[in-house]
């Protein structure tokens, strides 16, 4: 007897029938099916889903077998299971497959009447419709698509013999690569023409668990595991192992570990990604781990071309297509690191950008009061990616609602675009985004140069090479655009990042990925240098001379790396105890890194050799923003509370007064004219040796800010707007 069991908790959920009895907004019904056959359920609990889909599918899906069809599924997503319905000669063979992994076949062509199963289908789709019409209008409109799914059962007209299947080749084997090291092999048994019954229409695995055997051989051809059953499953699991092994490299985790399945058989593998072993229950044997992930992830391409081969029509199959679409991909993240690290040889030295004010006081003896004057005000909606920028005597000021060139003493609006998304300088160019199209405009007048559709919503940064194009990194991909037509040059996708942190050093774009590898693109988009990361990036690089730094990412906390910009040889990597909430500050031939462990703030400073000089709690609440002063290092917090530390990590000075209302974004202080200038509710003015506050300009809680040379203050608040003031006094002694 089969019976089609559905749970009865979604009844009592208090939201469910507030959405069913009202007609609000709320969630679908979810529940268990079980799937009984003679009293059994064969889902072991395990099938749960939103009922009204799920049982319309299974109504339908009789209908279709009745009818003469020859294959049905019905996805129970919550639980990740699926029920496969296949119907031979006059009767129907239920098979479930749990898509967790372990993947694996809890049940496998369980025979059953058709009529039997027509009746049971049925039976549970009324049950359900009943339920949901009882509960009020709403319910039953939730049951319109099930209602249409029983009169289609209704008016099936049965069959004696449904659709022939034509055979295919029954036996298939994967050819060897014949390549040294690690294998994986799969032999297709498909005596019943499983792949060939797909008819190009919709997500069908069951035609894709044709069965077969599924093998793993060392480096020596020492079998290590081996598993009977459909090759699908177990490759489409052995590929994700293929990529946890790559991830784990790529962030030098020592340990892997996954459970394979065939049949009721639990397989253990173990792999010591350090000592290069796995273990498959039978101790410790070499293994390469890299080699092993290629060969996983090859076997997975080459069932998908087999699939594809036996049926042509396999090639639109969604499964087919997402596992050869994700062991693609990981295919080329395991070459990549197979390929390692690559050093540029003889590379011209590569000085990146670094723009400082100038530190001469205003007036000779010692400064001891500053009085800012409010000058000009403007709205621009929301910022805009970088929000405020130069160019000569305008204030670039970019928002959601307009992006705005204005005098930067008058506040005289010389120019008015449309807002944008994100805007940045690059250049001779401001960019800014408007849907997918990067726009670029003359900073002086405003007029548009060029319109560029991009691949993706998102762009992260733009940078300007020398003598070379604007490069933009949408996504998870660098755009090489021609400066003055937006024409694109090349693209640049390194394999699994999926964003990228970008800085321009000369006549090469620089771009950490999350993926864990730091990349020199040339102006012709070419590949100059590859370094390897100990993990994601937490913002892009940053120069240092001829050098560059970047921070990342570690399970242990964070690591800060030094490389040559021009050939990318490492220089050092300095492992952190904590994780890192900065950019990384030059400082007195040191670098200064902020960063928290367990929620309290540190500060730390790292020798020039990558040593670590010390590392010591913060004299300050977190989380820190930092910046040089002269040999001294500024932190500060949102609030707009500082302290200068020498290169010991002593305190010079301290001021520990906290805004009530600070600002959602914690700027980094700026050095200029002998001054420390700390934004906070409002912008603070320190005397760089003594720390005395010596004025303060009231300018709205900034989120942006820029500082001139003559002290002018530019800001922008969360709102998008942006107020200016300007030095009106100063009293110094000599």
């Amino acid at each position: 007897m089969l019976r089609f069991r559905v749970g009865a908790g979604w009844k009592e959920d208090p939201e469910v029938r507030l959405a069913l009895t009202r007609g609000r907004p709320g969630p679908s019904p979810v529940d268990a099916v079980a799937v009984e056959v003679d009293g059994l359920d064969l889902c072991a609990g395990r099938a749960e889903a939103e009922l009204p889909g799920a049982l319309e599918e299974l109504v339908l899906g009789a209908a279709r077998l009745v009818a003469g069809g020859h294959r049905a599924a019905v996805h129970f997503a919550e639980g990740g299971v699926e029920l496969l319905l296949r119907r031979r000669g006059a009767t129907a063979l239920l098979t479930l497959v749990a898509l967790e992994r372990p993947s694996r076949v809890l049940a496998a062509d369980v025979e059953v009447e058709l009529p039997a199963l027509a009746r049971a289908a049925r039976e549970a789709g009324e049950a359900l419709a009943d339920d949901l019409a009882a509960l009020g209008p709403a319910g039953h409109d939730l049951a319109r698509g099930l209602h249409e799914a029983l009169a289609r059962l209704a008016a099936a007209r049965p069959v004696e013999r449904g659709e022939t299947v034509p055979a295919g080749p029954a036996h298939a084997a994967r050819p060897s690569r014949h390549r040294p090291g690690p294998s994986c092999g799969f032999e297709l048994r498909d005596d019943e023409g499983l792949l060939a019954s797909y008819d190009g229409e919709g997500a069908d695995l069951g035609s894709l668990l044709a069965g077969g055997r599924t093998w793993l051989r060392d480096g020596a051809g020492e079998e290590l595991l081996a598993l009977d059953g459909p090759p699908f499953l177990a490759l489409r699991d052995l590929a994700a192992l293929g990529g946890r092994i790559a991830a784990a490299r790529r962030v030098r985790e020592p340990w892997v570990e996954a459970v394979l399945a065939a049949g009721r058989a639990r397989h253990r593998l173990s792999l010591d990604l350090r000592q290069e072993t796995i273990d498959a229950g039978e101790g410790a044997r070499p293994c390469p781990p890299l080699p092993l992930a290629r060969a996983l992830l090859e076997a997975a391409v080459d069932l998908c071309g087999a699939a594809v081969a036996r049926n042509p029509r396999q090639g639109r199959n969604p499964y087919v297509v997402e596992l050869r679409r994700e062991a693609s991909a990981g295919l080329e993240d395991v070459r990549e690191l197979l390929a390692g690290e690559q050093v540029a040889e003889g590379g011209a030295p590569v000085r990146g950008r670094l723009r400082r004010l100038p530190r001469e006081p205003l007036a000779p003896g010692r400064m001891r009061r500053l009085a800012f004057r409010r000058s000009w005000q403007a709205d621009t909606g929301a910022p805009a990616g970088v929000g405020l920028a130069r160019a000569g005597d305008l204030v670039l000021a970019c928002g959601a609602a307009a992006v705005l060139g204005l005098d930067a003493a008058s506040g005289q609006e010389r120019w008015r675009a449309a807002g944008a998304s994100w805007a940045d300088r690059a250049g001779p160019l401001l960019l800014a985004l408007r849907a997918s199209a990067v726009e670029a405009h003359d900073p002086v007048t405003g007029a548009r140069r060029w319109s560029r559709a991009l691949p993706g919503p998102t762009v992260r940064a733009a940078a300007s090479l020398r003598d070379g194009p604007v490069v933009v990194a949408a996504g998870a991909s660098l755009v090489g655009l021609d400066l003055a037509t937006g024409r694109v040059r090349w693209r640049f996708e390194p394999p699994a990042a999926r964003a990228l942190h970008l800085a321009g050093f000369g006549a090469l774009a620089l771009a950490a990925g999350d993926a864990g590898f730091l990349y020199a693109v040339s102006g012709a988009g070419r590949l100059a240098w590859r370094l390897h990361l100990p993990g994601p990036p937490v913002g892009p690089p940053q120069p240092l001379g001829d050098d560059g730094l970047v921070l990342c990412a570690t399970d242990l906390g964070g690591a800060l790396v030094r490389f040559d910009a021009a050939t990318g040889r490492r220089r050092f990597e300095a492992p952190l105890e904590f994780t890192p909430t900065a950019p990384a500050v030059p400082f007195a031939g040191l670098v200064g890194v902020c960063g928290s462990v367990g929620g309290d703030p540190v500060v730390a400073a790292v020798e020039p050799a990558g040593a670590i000089a010390w590392t010591d709690a913060a004299p300050l609440p977190g989380p820190l923003a930092a910046g040089a002063l002269g040999a001294a290092l500024v932190v500060k917090t949102a609030g707009g509370a500082a302290a200068a530390l020498d290169r010991t990590g002593r305190v010079l000075w301290s001021d520990a007064r906290e805004a009530p209302h600070p600002p959602p974004a914690n700027l980094p202080p700026v050095a200029a004219r002998g001054l420390a200038i700390v934004p906070g509710e409002q912008v603070i003015a320190h005397d760089a040796t003594s720390g005395t506050s010596l004025g303060a300009a009231r300018l709205g809680a900034p989120v942006r800010l820029l500082v001139a040379p003559d002290l002018a203050l530019h800001a922008m608040d969360a709102e998008g707007l942006v107020l200016a003031a300007r030095l009106a006094t100063h009293l110094s002694v000599l």
